[in-house]
């Protein structure tokens, strides 16, 4: 299984062009706390129902970006996406710390 990935400078460039990505945030709500990104919205690993979280996407088609701290737990998400039937989900790679 192929996890779609994207670099931290190309999601800043995208996020900079004024595209407000719909982004989740899977660590900790501690870790959520001390820093995150702007719009992410935390969605911790350990409570992820991916049904669910892409059925409130209410069918959009936009990519839905998946950070964390270094980007393992990012990428355990996007797996559990993908198992769920879900393909257009992007991990951050290097997650807080790039």
């Amino acid at each position: 299984m192929t996890i779609t990935a994207i670099d931290p400078r190309t999601f800043a460039k995208l996020c900079a062009d004024g595209h407000t990505p719909d982004v989740i945030d899977v660590r900790t709500p501690v870790e959520y706390r001390e820093v995150h990104i702007e719009v992410a919205r935390n969605v911790p690993l350990d409570r992820l129902d991916a049904a669910t979280l892409m059925r409130e996407r209410n069918g959009s088609t936009e990519p839905l970006y998946v950070v964390c701290r270094s980007g393992s737990r990012g990428q355990q998400a996007c797996e559990a996406f993908q198992k769920a039937g879900f393909s257009n989900v992007v991990n951050v790679e290097g997650g807080t710390l790039a």
